[in-house]
């Protein structure tokens, strides 16, 4: 909920196109549905961790489902310098994970990293999601954590590699280290 003098506003239709939300950065509620088509740009400016006045939050309360239909392009643009360190989270989104639908054509990528792909596989025991990215062999410092979350809150490891070391976890991890 944002805390007195913090910028909020108030918007009511469907988006088919670009959105830059609020005044920089703010928090934005939106009570009808809202649908991001495949062409629409999602661009939410995070300059640090206070949601609301350091970094954008949307926050969608349509009474009916879906919510919110995700679609397009999300992009996450840094302001003020700010750089995230390992291990900060940022609430943009707030909504009932039981009523949404669709999902963003791309993630957002921070300066320094590399864009990871996939996206639904068939498999001959049925259709998987897959996630391809790309590590450095030669580092020994990353840590990757695959997370699932049923109300993107408490998010729960699926599968951990800790200082680059083979993955464990519930979540099958394959590796490929002949590529760079």
């Amino acid at each position: 909920m944002p805390q007195p003098g913090q910028p909020v506003a108030h918007f009511y239709g469907v988006n088919i196109g670009d959105l830059r939300p609020g005044s920089s950065p703010a928090a934005i509620n939106y009570a009808p549905k809202v649908v991001f088509t495949p062409s629409s740009v999602l661009t939410l400016e995070v300059g640090g961790l206070a949601p609301g006045t350091q970094h954008d939050k949307l926050t969608f309360t349509h009474s009916g489902t879906p919510q919110v239909e995700w679609g397009g392009t999300l992009n996450i643009e840094l302001i003020n310098g700010f750089t995230p360190a390992a291990g900060q989270s940022f609430d943009v989104f707030d909504f009932d994970a039981a009523r949404d639908a669709g999902t963003f054509f791309s993630i957002p990528v921070f300066p320094g990293a590399s864009e990871p792909g996939g996206g639904l596989h068939v498999y001959p025991e049925g259709e998987r999601m897959r996630v391809l990215f790309w590590r450095q062999i030669d580092r020994n410092d990353i840590t990757i954590r695959v997370q699932v979350s049923t109300d993107l809150v408490e998010w729960n490891d699926l599968a951990v590699s800790v200082n680059s070391a083979p993955f464990t976890g519930a979540c099958f991890v394959s590796e490929n280290r002949a590529h760079p």
